[in-house]
């Protein structure tokens, strides 16, 4: 079933509560409708895909379909923040859970048993501890500042976490399986992506036209991409691990400069960097070292004579690009985020000296006890 949008953009079609079961679902194409109290379930394609914007959705019911809910975001990057708009509030559900697309709202935590998450011109919102999957996307941020995003489980088949025209947002410690792009930023600055593992997605992370984020500590591996740089400028990638992609572990489109890479790790890629291509006036440049210490690449073949971790020559991508300092041994991400590790050391080491007070106190009272 489609609604089919007309040019004054008038209310075209209002459900009464009906069950739609067919192969394709509801397709909302057209603007100002109201979908009211349905159930969709067991349809081959999507559920509800929203192709529209100021409609209102409420008390439908999405179950078993192979893509329950779809919104399409990359298609409506072309015009401004307004195609992101619709009513569409908790009554609809995914599998009994809620759907949560706030706009406007500020200083608020998601509840942890939502099944999707839309955030438009949204302010230090908190998306935690979600599981996600089953459809089209999982996370999308929209003209949204200062979220953070953290300890989610997305599987679905389109973006895992898509962010537009957003910044200072964190998104961290999350874990998106399969799918076309695992973390797709667009227009987004001073964003950071820290510690999240993507596994078997099209293309890991993607920044297009996306400047001054740091990517920080991810690890990437299987499908068949790594990252893809997409006109976007000077960002920081260091400490994330690339291995296993079947393609590429890294892409450069659209005039891509001034990246800074350090401290990565490129392992068993089929190819670690693409190569020029017709079309572009030449391969961009940008920074393969810190001045001190560069990348792990498992094509790199140089020695190391002094020991130090350190490849006696650069490793060359091409006239223009070449790592320094590359390293001899990849590098390692600890098994424990960041922020867990200080509170683990302090309680390991309170729990050690406990128990070394309270050893020492039994062996007096032992001794004490032999006279």
């Amino acid at each position: 079933m489609e609604l089919v949008s007309a040019p004054l953009q008038t209310t075209l079609f209002t459900t009464t509560p009906s069950a739609i079961t067919n192969t394709l679902g509801l397709t909302v194409a057209s603007d100002r409708n109201n979908i009211l109290e349905n159930t969709i379930e067991h349809n081959q394609a999507y559920g509800i895909q929203l192709l529209g914007v100021n409609n209102i959705l409420k008390g439908n019911k999405l179950n078993n379909n192979t893509l329950n809910f779809d919104l399409d975001p990359h298609a409506r990057i072309a015009w401004d923040n307004s195609k992101f708009v619709n009513d569409v509030d908790s009554s609809n559900t995914i599998e009994g859970k809620p759907i949560i697309f706030w706009v406007n709202e500020q200083d608020k935590k998601v509840t942890e048993d939502a099944a999707f998450v839309v955030l438009v011109n949204c302010t230090n919102i908190i998306v935690e501890n979600l599981n996600l999957s089953k459809n089209m996307q999982g996370i999308i941020l929209v003209s949204t500042v200062n979220a953070k995003v953290t300890n989610n489980s997305v599987e679905v088949s389109g973006y895992g976490i898509f962010v537009y025209n957003s910044f200072g947002n964190t998104i961290a410690d999350n874990f998106v399986f399969n799918g076309g792009t695992g973390i797709q930023l667009i227009s987004a600055f001073k964003n950071e992506l820290i510690s999240n593992s993507i596994t078997e997605a099209s293309i890991g992370i993607t920044l297009e036209f996306s400047n001054e984020n740091i990517i920080d500590g991810n690890i990437i591996s299987g499908g068949f991409g790594g990252i893809k740089l997409d006109g976007s400028n000077n960002n920081t990638l260091r400490k994330n691990v690339i291995k296993d992609c079947k393609q590429l572990a890294l892409m450069f489109w659209r005039n891509a400069s001034q990246n800074l890479f350090y401290i990565n790790s490129f392992i068993n890629n089929i190819k670690n960097v693409e190569e020029y291509r017709p079309g572009f006036p030449e391969f961009p440049i940008n920074i393969w070292d810190n001045g001190t210490v560069g990348n792990f690449w498992s094509d790199y073949y140089g020695t190391d004579t002094d020991g130090d971790g350190i490849g006696d020559t650069p490793y060359i991508i091409d006239e223009n690009n070449q790592d320094n300092y590359p390293l001899t041994e990849p590098y390692v991400i600890p098994e424990f985020p960041s922020w867990i590790i200080l509170p683990l050391l302090i309680t390991l080491t309170f729990a050690a000296t406990f128990y070394k007070k309270r050893l020492t106190k039994t062996q007096a009272t032992n001794r004490n006890r032999s006279y």
